[in-house]
């Protein structure tokens, strides 16, 4: 007896694809091409899996997806969307859809998904309804958004869905200006807790005893300076969530703190005896490698497994090109609106370079370099001659772009050069790096009067980083 398989889907393309993938199974095709159809064929057919399109009959895919799962909850239904939004994956496994696809289909993986479906229709387990109605599709005015339609990134928004109904712990890891507080806000918009408070704490922008006063508060005299009773980010953000930023660079003191209220949902005011309750979702994010500082000794281990109950790993915009051109199209129309200038077009050679491009800062640098651009725009059109200079790209005469104003010349270095030269052959480049950094880092600290937070955020590197760097070179 053959497996049944309803189709609703009206791109002819597509149901030819599905025919050439199940042609010799035992799976049978239910091909329909309107919601009203499906529904019946849904009644009269009794098929195991559904795999519909949510852009027929004017997007109404999702509708269905909630009636079959209330009418039929034995039929594993499986979404596909040609237009890949976050908020379509989002909200599909949020209503309970088994998978989310997107077009044009994989063979393989369309074959590989219907089947496990199928099996877990035949073995009776029906996937529950996490959540009510579908929220609406991201805006396009939003001031800070995250979109994507490459695998890594579907993956994600299918992840949040799943997610919705639940509080559990999540660690959000990624390179710098890759989202990781946007990911974290669409968890909490997605979840149980979103009529609740969410707050951000910058756990590396924070001295330890003012970070352990900022999430717990203080009492009057805990500290100088401490004039009255603080309520901190946890008793604040009550029923809520709380983002951590920058994790890593905890100090042990503080993650011991952390730890135990994720343990018992507990913790005490700085100065204080009091015992409170934290009724509170963690997100925690961090661009470095936690297991890393764990074997480094700068990490808990215990802490490290209590946060990565759900760990997310946000890949760098370099690992997901397809992604730029959306990205791109979103940031010139919204920069353009900001600007009140007339709408910009990126031709196709243009966005060529901005695909090739390594994006070392990911997001946040495609963002700045397209505003910068987009300001001086004339004609309303980004030529490849207007991003290669932001890009550091060869320019139309094939001659790279001109040296930043600024950049220091090799005549400064020679000093240094013909001292390590001198008296350290065989070993100049360690040396010369080592006197190179010590002198950098000195003068950062001068800079920003010894205070290694600020020095370590204009340096571009971690606190813990700079400390380790001060130590290696002696300097107080």
């Amino acid at each position: 007896m053959k497996r049944k398989l309803l189709v609703l889907d009206n791109d002819d393309k597509s149901l030819e694809e599905l025919h050439g993938i199940f042609a010799g199974s035992d799976v049978a095709l239910l091909q329909t091409t309107d919601v009203r159809s499906a529904l019946a064929c849904a009644q009269a057919d009794h098929p195991d899996v559904a795999l519909i399109d949510i852009g027929v009959s004017g997007g109404r895919g999702l509708g269905i997806l909630k009636t079959l799962r209330e009418k039929y909850p034995r039929i594993g239904v499986i979404v596909m969307s040609g237009q890949g939004t976050t908020e379509d994956a989002i909200d599909a496994m949020t209503q309970g859809a088994f998978d989310y696809l997107t077009k044009p289909l994989d063979g393989r993986l369309v074959k590989s998904v219907v089947e496990r479906a199928l099996q877990n229709s035949m073995l009776g387990r029906e996937v529950r309804i996490i959540g009510t109605e579908a929220e609406g599709a991201v805006e396009e005015n939003t001031a800070d958004v995250m979109i994507g339609a490459s695998p890594e990134v579907i993956e994600i928004w299918k992840m949040v869905g799943t997610l919705s109904a639940s509080d559990a712990t999540v660690l959000i890891q990624g390179e710098s200006g890759t989202g990781k507080e946007l990911l974290a806000r669409s968890i909490y918009h997605h979840s149980r807790r979103r009529d609740k408070p969410f707050l951000t704490v910058n756990c590396a922008a924070l001295p330890e005893t003012l970070l352990e006063s900022e999430l717990f508060g203080h009492e009057k005299g805990a500290f100088t300076d401490a004039f009255a009773r603080r309520i901190g980010r946890f008793e604040q953000a009550a029923g809520g969530t709380i983002f951590l930023d920058e994790i890593a660079e905890m100090s042990m003191k503080s993650q011991a703190k952390l730890l135990r209220v994720l343990e018992n949902r507990e913790f005490s005011r700085v100065g204080g005896t009091e015992t409170l309750t934290a009724d509170v979702r963690v997100i925690a994010a961090t661009n470095r490698s936690l297991i890393a500082s764990v074997k480094e000794k700068s990490f808990r281990v215990d802490l490290y497994y209590r946060l990565k109950v759900v760990t997310i790993h946000l890949p760098p915009l370099r690992e997901r090109i397809e992604d730029i051109p959306l990205l791109a199209g979103l940031f010139v129309r919204q920069i353009a609106r900001e600007q009140q200038q007339p709408a910009v077009r990126i031709v196709p050679q243009a966005m060529g370079l901005l695909r090739t491009h390594p994006w070392e800062g990911n997001v946040r640098e495609l963002k700045n370099v397209l505003k910068t651009a987009v300001v001086f725009c004339k004609g309303g059109t980004l030529l490849p001659e207007d991003l290669a200079p932001l890009l550091g790209e060869p320019g139309p005469s094939g001659e790279p772009p001109p040296a930043a104003p600024g950049a220091p010349d090799r005549k400064l270095f020679q000093p240094l050069f013909e001292t390590v030269a001198g008296s350290h052959a065989g070993a100049v480049y360690r040396k010369f790096i080592s006197e190179a950094e010590k002198a950098l880092i000195s003068l950062a600290m001068d800079r920003h009067r010894q205070n290694e937070v600020h020095a370590a955020r204009f340096l571009g590197i971690s606190r813990n980083t700079l400390r380790q760097r001060l130590k290696t070179h002696g300097i107080k």
